[in-house]
């Protein structure tokens, strides 16, 4: 499987070449540094133990999909986003607040079943 640390730091370092921000590493996130703001970006496994942060990255499984449908609400602040990754490193990228406005609430699972491509 896919080291998730070591995928972050991958994928923030390549975004950072033509977004122009700086990636600090640390032993348990990765601080994305502008200008005006600063992330931080989390990873886990199991996205149930998740400490907040700006960006949580977390392995595509069916667990976590049902964990964030079933804590929807947990994760609708503005600032977050969650980065799922499969085994192949392909992704898909969710920002709770923004797709809470064009779903309807009680399909919020189903809606990420279908995102994801787990089977439900």
């Amino acid at each position: 499987m896919v080291n998730l640390k070591e995928w972050s730091f991958q994928y923030f370092k390549f975004r950072a070449k033509f977004e122009k921000f700086e990636v600090v590493e640390k032993k348990d996130c990765l601080e994305i540094k502008t200008k005006v703001l600063k992330d931080i970006v989390t990873w886990h496994e199991d996205l149930s133990k998740v400490k907040e942060s700006n960006y949580m990255v977390t392995y595509n499984t069916k667990n976590n999909v049902d964990y964030l449908a079933d804590s929807w609400a947990k994760f609708l602040k503005p600032n977050i986003k969650i980065i799922f990754i499969n085994p192949d490193s392909s992704k898909w990228i969710i920002i709770p607040y923004i797709h809470d406005k064009v779903c309807d609430q009680k399909d919020i699972k189903r809606s990420l079943l279908s995102l994801s491509g787990v089977e439900g």
